[in-house]
């Protein structure tokens, strides 16, 4: 469970739901987005529905010529990237520590 920068639980969203939103917010698109995700758009699309769900509130506005965000995409953009990039250092702290673990020095 996440939660938002209000102290607000959001329940059900995983890393996988704010990676595709920020792939479609980037992208402009669900075609695009997909094609860079390497899923198929209508499965981009339900995820993102079922964010939007999750959240209560619509997070893109779905136009002809792509998507825009909607206010509260806005604001939820700028936390799925903050939360995207700490669990990229959360990532790579543990794999440097398997590479190189701390512990007694067996020279010493």
């Amino acid at each position: 469970m996440l939660s938002g920068s209000d102290g607000v639980a959001l329940q059900g969203v995983e890393l996988r739901h704010l990676r595709y939103f920020v792939a479609v917010a980037d992208a402009g698109t669900f075609t695009h987005a997909a094609e860079r995700m390497f899923i198929a758009q209508p499965t981009l699309s339900q995820q993102i529905r079922r964010l939007e769900q999750m959240v209560g509130t619509p997070l893109l506005r779905r136009l002809r010529e792509g998507v825009r965000l909607t206010d509260a995409g806005t604001v939820l953009l700028e936390e799925s990237r903050a939360v995207l990039s700490r669990t990229t250092v959360w990532h790579t702290v543990a794999v440097m520590d398997r590479i190189f673990p701390s512990g007694p020095d067996p020279a010493a």
